[in-house]
């Protein structure tokens, strides 16, 4: 949430984050009208943002619906029941893994610091983007979206087989989860 709260005006009182009277380390709708939901722990924007998008789909409304979260967030299983269930819904809303590499916090010891270390840091920094492949499928995808209907469907499909067969990996989590995955970015 402090990327959050520099970009809806606090960054003047960031100095004061978590101290008596200062910025909350979280998202608090008394400290800010864009705090539109209070958290005490992290991992909870992606089911936020979901039910955001919900609401948003029964008013028939069409404005985007985004989620950040951290990847030391991603540690936390809220994160991937709200996965889960965006996937299921096929909802549509986009969210941000800022991966900082604090999946696992770096701690120090006497010979300096040490870092991250867990199964989720080692597969964030495995996920990787071939870059004249994603130039190649957002030509493709803007063609298919011309053409409309069943084609750009087909597409979609051709285009998750080819990531997975040039990637040598398979799809991702993101993408088994039936969200579509683009990254790193």
């Amino acid at each position: 949430s402090y990327p959050h709260k520099i970009l809806t005006g606090r960054r003047d009182k960031m100095h004061t984050l978590r101290q008596t009277n200062g910025l909350s380390g979280f998202t608090k709708r008394s400290e800010s009208d864009y705090d539109c939901f209070g958290a005490g722990h992290s991992s909870t924007t992606i089911s936020a943002g979901l039910g955001m998008a919900v609401g948003r789909d029964l008013k028939g409304r069409k404005n985007n619906v985004v989620a950040v979260i951290g990847d030391g967030a991603m540690t936390a299983g809220q994160a991937y029941g709200a996965m889960n269930n965006a996937g299921y819904l096929d909802s549509d809303m986009i969210v941000i893994l800022n991966d900082n590499k604090q999946v696992s916090l770096p701690t120090a010891n006497l010979d300096g610091p040490i870092p991250p270390v867990g199964a989720l840091s080692s597969a964030l920094s495995r996920l990787q983007s071939n870059r004249p492949l994603r130039e190649l499928r957002e030509v493709a995808k803007g063609v298919t979206k011309q053409i409309g209907g069943p084609m750009h469907e087909i597409a979609a499909k051709v285009d998750e087989y080819a990531r997975g067969m040039i990637s040598g990996s398979g799809s991702t989590l993101f993408e088994e989860l039936g969200l579509y995955y683009i990254g790193p970015v």
